[in-house]
Parts: C-alpha cells; sequence; structure tokens
C-alpha cells in the first residue's frame, strides 16, 4: 500500500513537471515575429500565365492530392506552397493572423479570437459550400453567428480499451468513473494490467489532465464560463481547477493513471497493449486491432468519464483549419479572391476531405453527409459527439498562455 503511494506521488510530480518542461520548451521555440520565421518555398503551377498562383503554407501538411483533385475540376488555378516545419506552428499561426501577415489561404490549428478573425479574415458562412458542413462543427468554430474558419478533419481522443479481453471476461463497459472504480479491482483480480499510461512525450501529462477536466468541469456550462472569465481576466485558474485537479488525482489513486511505462517510449507502450494481458491504455494508437491485418483482439473507445455519467466526453482534435485572407477582397485580386472561393468549395466536398486525410486512420470528415462504416471503432464515438458529448482538445490554442506561466506557472505549486 505504502509502495502504491509513494508511486502515485511520483506520477503526479511527473506530471506536473511535465508541464513545467513542456512550458519551457514551447517558451524556447518563440520567434519574435512571424514575418522572421524560416520558410523554404516551392511552387506547383500549370502553364498558365493567366492566373496569380494562391499562398499557402503547408506546415507538414501534404496538399498534393488535394491540389490535384482542385486541377481536376479547375486547372486554371496556382498554388504556391509555403514550408513550415518549427514546433511552436500554433503560436506562428496566431501571430500570422495577429499581424496581418497570412498566405491568401490561411491554415491555423486552432480557430483563434473572434475579433481578429472578423478583422482579418473574409466571413464565408454565406457561401454555398457552408451547407456541406455539420452544424454542430461550425458552431464550434464561429463568430458572432459568422463562420471565418472552417474545419478540417479532426481526430477523437478517449480511453482505449481491449475489447476482446472484456468480452472474455464478462466485464461490463463503465459508463460514470464510480463504475470504472469499481470494475478496476475485479481486473486485477483476473490477473490483468489495469492499464498503461503513454508518458514520454512533453505535455502527455498535461494533456491527460485536461481530458480528464473536461468531463468534469471544462466542457460544462459552468466551466465555459470560467474560461471566458479567465481569458478577460476575471478569473483565477486555482478557482476554476482545484477540483479538477482532486479528481485526476482520483484516477491516479485507483489505478487508471499509473506511471508503470513512464520510462516506455510510444511503440514500447503500444506493443506492450498488443501483449493482450492489459485492459486500458491512455494515449494514442495507430490502429483499432491487435494485428496490422485487423485480426485478433479488437479495441474499443469510450469517453472521458464524468463522476455520474452525465457529462462522458470524447475529446476532439480538429487538424487544421482554412480560411481566406481578406485581403482577397482588395481591388485587383478579383480572380484571385474567385480562385480561393473554388478552392474552399472543393475542399468542402467529401473526395476534398478525403484528399486532404491522407492515411489518417483516425480521421473523421467534418461534413454533415459523410459516411462511416458501421463497423469502425469510431461510429458510436463519432455519434455521441453529435449528440454534444464532444469537445475541443483544451490544450490546442492555450500554449503560448500556458508557456507564458498566466495558467498554471504559480498555481499548479497550491494543488
Amino acid at each position: 500500500m505504502e509502495e502504491n503511494s509513494i508511486k502515485n506521488k511520483k506520477l503526479l510530480c511527473l506530471l506536473l513537471s511535465v508541464v513545467m518542461t513542456a512550458s519551457v520548451l514551447t517558451g524556447c521555440t518563440t520567434k519574435n515575429n512571424a514575418s522572421e520565421e524560416e520558410t523554404e518555398t516551392t511552387e506547383e503551377s500549370l502553364n498558365t500565365e493567366e492566373h496569380e498562383p494562391l499562398t499557402l503554407i503547408d506546415s507538414g501538411q501534404d496538399y498534393g492530392e488535394l491540389i490535384d483533385f482542385v486541377h481536376e475540376k479547375y486547372p486554371e488555378i496556382q498554388f504556391q506552397i509555403e514550408g513550415y516545419l518549427e514546433q511552436d506552428q500554433s503560436r506562428y499561426f496566431y501571430r500570422q493572423l495577429e499581424a496581418d501577415q497570412m498566405p491568401d489561404i490561411y491554415t491555423t490549428t486552432y480557430a483563434w479570437d473572434g475579433e481578429l478573425q472578423k478583422k482579418y479574415l473574409i466571413d464565408l458562412s454565406g457561401e454555398e459550400f457552408s451547407g456541406n458542413y455539420n452544424e454542430i462543427n461550425l458552431d464550434a468554430c464561429s463568430v458572432d453567428g459568422a463562420n471565418y474558419l472552417f474545419p478540417g478533419d479532426y481526430s477523437i481522443q478517449g480511453i482505449i480499451y481491449n475489447k476482446t479481453l472484456f468480452e472474455k471476461n464478462g466485464w461490463k463497459m463503465p459508463h460514470n468513473f464510480k463504475e470504472l472504480k469499481e470494475l478496476i479491482p475485479k481486473i486485477e483480480e483476473a490477473g490483468v494490467q489495469p492499464s498503461i499510461t503513454m508518458l514520454s512525450l512533453p505535455g502527455y501529462g498535461f494533456q491527460y489532465f485536461c481530458n480528464v477536466s473536461s468531463a468534469m468541469f471544462l466542457a460544462t456550462k459552468s466551466g465555459q464560463k470560467w474560461i471566458e472569465d479567465f481569458q478577460t481576466g476575471k478569473a483565477d485558474a486555482e478557482t476554476g481547477l482545484a477540483d479538477c485537479a482532486k479528481y485526476f488525482q482520483q484516477r491516479i489513486d485507483c489505478g487508471l493513471l499509473n506511471g508503470d511505462s513512464d520510462a516506455f517510449a510510444i511503440n514500447e507502450c503500444r506493443n506492450k497493449f498488443y501483449e493482450g494481458n492489459t485492459a486500458f491504455l491512455i494515449g494514442s494508437m495507430d490502429r483499432l486491432t491487435q494485428n496490422e491485418d485487423g485480426s485478433g483482439d479488437q479495441y474499443g473507445l469510450i469517453p472521458y468519464l464524468s463522476p455520474d455519467g452525465t457529462e462522458n466526453m470524447y475529446i476532439t482534435s480538429v487538424r487544421k483549419y482554412y480560411g481566406l485572407n481578406k485581403h482577397l477582397e482588395d481591388p485587383g485580386n478579383e480572380q484571385k479572391l474567385e480562385d480561393a472561393l473554388h478552392f474552399m468549395e472543393v475542399l468542402s466536398t467529401e473526395e476534398g476531405q478525403k484528399a486532404l486525410e491522407g492515411n489518417h486512420a483516425s480521421s473523421v470528415s467534418p461534413l454533415k453527409d459523410s459516411k462511416i462504416a458501421d463497423d469502425s471503432p469510431y461510429k458510436e464515438a463519432v455519434e455521441e459527439i453529435q449528440k454534444g458529448h464532444g469537445t475541443s482538445a483544451f490544450y490546442v490554442g492555450w500554449e503560448g498562455v500556458i508557456s507564458d506561466g498566466e495558467l498554471f506557472g504559480h498555481k499548479w505549486q497550491t494543488f
């Protein structure tokens, strides 16, 4: 018992130190001005001089397949792709918007400040292609009823579990945190490891805290009010997150979150889970089956569980948002604006989204008519998200606040 207590304290210390480490690392990658970032420029163009190229930053995203698809319908459109491969992409995208120094097609990892969007981006909510999107996905990034940014594909995070192992042992899937706590002793009695927690990368521990906090508080109406008040200086971190920290500790105490695998790399954690004697995995998987061909143990995904189950939440993370630079509406840019709208039109089709998603097995389309296979391990999660049991990853977009020490820098010491 004493050994478990020591281990739990070590894990909490590790998670908290990860926050500070991530803060330092993020702060070190900051540049003074978006225009000073190193970029590598290549140009993909057709044999035409009639259309000025649309500029777009790839930031590690391969747009080749999507551009080919655009050219099938609009061969006259040209593109100039600028590369950006630095670590702190979110801050870079924010500073582009803040400084009004964006490419024609603006991409970002977060739907930033609404006032900046209104000032520097084009309102696309009246365009016909806006009707292709799921209303929940559009509402999540709307500004006063208008849409300046449109979501690309998104990934879903939750708690991964070995569905086959559950069926063999007759375990019922928990629907709230109380049921989860009652289940873990039964898992241990069967000689099965309760969970593997991925902790090898900076920021993982903090992300789990945010995910748990979303189900506990952040995704509720009260939580959303605290976020709004915190951003305007009307609330402090401890007021909103002290109870979340206590709830997070309960997950450590029950054994769901543990430091047994803190020295393992991501692939080592996955390989351990593939062995088939672990009930849960806290982290990410590149597939939801034991073997690459789909055979062996089958895995499932459950949401982060709230105390009574009413606020269970899947965590969604949009890979990129897309918008158009307002300068495209300047006199002389009529052709570029038309081309940019055509790009958004193609992007907003099922074929365009598939070209954008590439080989991401966990990608989910933001379009309302997108089909998800009945046997997809993400089907239930998507249906629950559409019912309101999904929330955007809290960490995304807060990197700058966190790295500057404004959110948790001194408050963590009080927990």
